[in-house]
């Protein structure tokens, strides 16, 4: 697993850099506060970055040389997910940062409102990517680009909703903690699910 997981490191500095900047200049869009929209980007973006590194993988016919190694599918599949979640935290933590420094400038800090928005990107974040990779795992990249796609509009489309719950003051931190914790737990229960999917269908898909 480990040498798996500093393979995709070394494509992530190689291939997706400007990933990277991208999801940075949307942080600091999200911390100028212009546009409630463009904060939920950045974790989606960081949460979908294991689809181009399959798309990577696929080109250089990876599968065929991880067929030979000793790597199973659970190994496989796990990595991708790891990195998965270690981006989405990532950027999830410096999405914080940069909002908790330009709201404090401003003298507008909420640390119960940042947590809150901060749950509500790994809850999107988090879910985009578990829709959409048992479809890459089954299919491959291009066949399941389709799938790509609907959960890109899907996503985007969930990240509307979150900044007019806000707006209209519906998504409250100080309203009953369930309301809070029900849609976190249900995001983990999907990724858990979508995590073990995966294997199967990328077992299925190698004919093991």
């Amino acid at each position: 697993m480990k040498g798996l997981l500093r393979k995709d490191f070394y494509m992530l500095w190689k291939c997706c850099r400007i990933n990277f900047v991208i999801i940075l200049l949307y942080g600091l869009i999200a911390a100028s506060g212009q546009s409630s929209f463009m904060s939920y980007l950045p974790c989606v973006m960081a949460a979908l970055i294991p689809v181009t590194l399959l798309g990577y993988d696929e080109r250089s016919r990876w599968d065929e040389y991880a067929a030979v190694l000793p790597c199973t599918a659970r190994e496989l599949v796990g990595a991708k997910y790891l990195l998965g979640l270690a981006l989405q935290l990532g950027t999830a933590l410096y999405v914080m940062l940069v909002t908790a420094a330009a709201s404090s400038m401003r003298g507008g800090l909420s640390w119960a409102e940042l947590g809150k928005f901060v749950l509500t990107l790994l809850m999107i974040s988090g879910v985009s990517s578990s829709l959409c990779l048992p479809f890459i795992f089954r299919y491959g990249v291009e066949k399941g680009r389709v799938a790509y796609y609907v959960v890109m509009v899907a996503s985007f489309g969930a990240s509307a909703v979150a900044v007019s719950l806000k707006e209209q003051g519906i998504w409250q931190t100080n309203g009953e903690g369930v309301w809070v914790l029900l849609p976190a737990l249900a995001a983990v229960l999907i990724t858990a699910a979508s995590w073990r999917l995966s294997i199967r269908l990328y077992q299925k898909r190698r004919g093991a």
